[in-house]
C-alpha cells in the first residue's frame, strides 16, 4: 500500500516535470519568435527608412540635374543672345563705316569730276581764245596784204606818171612818143596784175589757214565734247563702282550677323518618384502552442492507486463466480460511486468497472 502512495507521488513529479520542461520549450519558441518578429519589424523600419532616404536622395538629384539643366540652357541662350547682339552692333558700324566711305568716295569724285570739267572748260576757252587770236591774226595779215597791194598800187601808178612824165618832158612827140607811153601804161598793168594777182594769192592762203582754223576749232571743240562725256561716263561708273562695294560691304557685314537666338524646348520638370507600400510583418499569436498539465495525462491519486490493488485482490478471490455482468454491473455503480470518494476520475472509474465485469463475468 505504501508503494503504490510513492509510486503515485513519483508519476505525479514525472508528470510535472514533463509539464515544466515543455513550457520551458515553449517560452524559449515564444522567445525565440518574438525575437525573430521584432527582428523583422525593425527590419522592417529601416528597410522602408533606407528606401525613403534613397527615393529622397533621387528626387533631389534629379531636381539639381533640373536646376542645372535650366540654368545650362538660360546661360547658353544669354550668351548667344549677347553674340547676337555684338554682331547687330558690329554690322551696324560696319553699314556706317560703309555708308561714310561711299560719301568720301563720292566727295573726292566730286573734286576729280569738277577738276576735269574745269581743265576741259579751261581747254575749250583756250582753244576758243587761241582760234580767235589766229583768226584776228590771219586778218591782220589779210589787212596787211590788202595794204601793201594797195601801196604797191599806188606806187605803180606813181612810178607809170613819173615815167610818162619823164618821156613828155625829153620832147618826143609822134609815134616813139605814143609807144613809149603804152609802154609805161603796159609795165604798169602788168605791175598791178601780178600786185592784184599776189595779193588774191595772199588772201587765199590767209583764207585757207582760218578754214584750218575753223576746222581745228571744231575738232578741238568735238574732242573736248567727247572727252566731257567719257568724263561723265568713267563718273557714273566709278560712281556705281561705290554703290556696289557699298552693297558688298553691306552683304558681309549682315552675313557676320549671328542668327537670332531661340530659347530650346523646355526641359521636362522631375516628377517626385512614387513611393512604395510595405506590407507590415505578420504578428504571430505567441500565446498558440502552449502546453497545459492536463496535455500529459491526469493527475494520480491514491483512491486510483487503491482501486488498482483492489482490481487485483478480486480477480483472484472471485474466480468462477457465474453471476459476473450483475457483480460488473454493481461494481461498476460502486466504482462510480466511489470515484467522487477515492478521488479517482470518472474515466479511471469506468474502465476499472468494466474489467471488474469481465472477471466477474469468468
Amino acid at each position: 500500500m505504501v508503494l503504490q502512495i510513492f509510486g503515485v507521488d513519483k508519476k505525479n513529479a514525472a508528470r510535472r516535470n514533463q509539464y515544466e520542461r515543455a513550457l520551458e520549450l515553449w517560452e524559449e519558441k515564444r522567445d525565440e519568435k518574438r525575437a525573430e518578429y521584432k527582428y523583422r519589424k525593425d527590419g522592417l523600419k529601416i528597410t522602408k527608412r533606407n528606401t525613403y532616404a534613397n527615393l529622397d536622395a533621387q528626387d533631389q538629384n534629379r531636381q539639381q540635374a533640373y536646376d542645372y539643366e535650366l540654368a545650362r540652357q538660360r546661360f547658353a541662350y544669354d550668351g548667344e543672345r549677347k553674340a547676337y547682339e555684338r554682331s547687330i552692333q558690329e554690322a551696324t558700324q560696319s553699314f556706317q563705316f560703309a555708308d561714310l566711305a561711299e560719301q568720301q568716295a563720292n566727295l573726292q569724285q566730286d573734286r576729280y569730276l569738277f577738276e576735269n570739267e574745269l581743265a576741259l572748260d579751261l581747254d575749250e576757252q583756250q582753244t576758243a581764245l587761241n582760234y580767235r587770236f589766229a583768226a584776228a591774226g590771219l586778218a591782220v595779215d589779210k589787212k596787211k596784204a590788202k595794204t601793201a597791194a594797195a601801196g604797191d598800187l599806188q606806187k605803180t601808178a606813181v612810178d607809170s606818171l613819173k615815167a610818162a612824165g619823164q618821156a613828155a618832158a625829153r620832147g618826143q612827140a609822134g609815134r616813139n612818143a605814143y609807144k613809149n607811153q603804152q609802154a609805161i601804161l603796159a609795165e604798169s598793168a602788168a605791175i598791178e596784175n601780178q600786185i592784184v594777182e599776189n595779193l588774191f594769192n595772199a588772201n587765199l592762203g590767209i583764207d585757207l589757214n582760218l578754214r584750218e582754223l575753223s576746222d581745228q576749232l571744231i575738232f578741238d571743240k568735238t574732242s573736248l565734247s567727247l572727252s566731257r562725256k567719257s568724263l561723265k561716263a568713267s563718273d557714273a561708273v566709278q560712281r556705281l563702282a561705290f554703290k556696289r562695294d557699298k552693297l558688298q560691304a553691306y552683304m558681309d557685314a549682315a552675313s557676320r550677323i549671328e542668327m537670332f537666338p531661340e530659347m530650346g524646348p523646355p526641359i521636362p520638370r522631375p516628377f517626385t518618384l512614387p513611393r512604395p507600400e510595405f506590407q507590415e510583418v505578420f504578428k504571430p499569436n505567441f500565446k498558440i502552442g502552449k502546453p497545459k498539465i492536463s496535455d500529459f495525462g491526469e493527475k494520480a491519486s491514491f483512491g486510483d492507486a487503491l482501486l488498482s490493488d483492489l482490481l487485483n485482490v478480486g480477480g483472484a478471490v472471485l474466480t468462477g463466480v457465474t453471476a459476473g455482468a450483475t457483480a460488473g454491473a454493481a461494481g461498476l455503480s460502486a466504482a462510480a460511486g466511489s470515484s467522487g470518494i477515492l478521488g479517482m476520475s470518472q474515466t479511471t472509474a469506468a474502465g476499472v468497472g468494466a474489467g471488474l465485469g469481465s472477471f466477474l463475468s469468468q
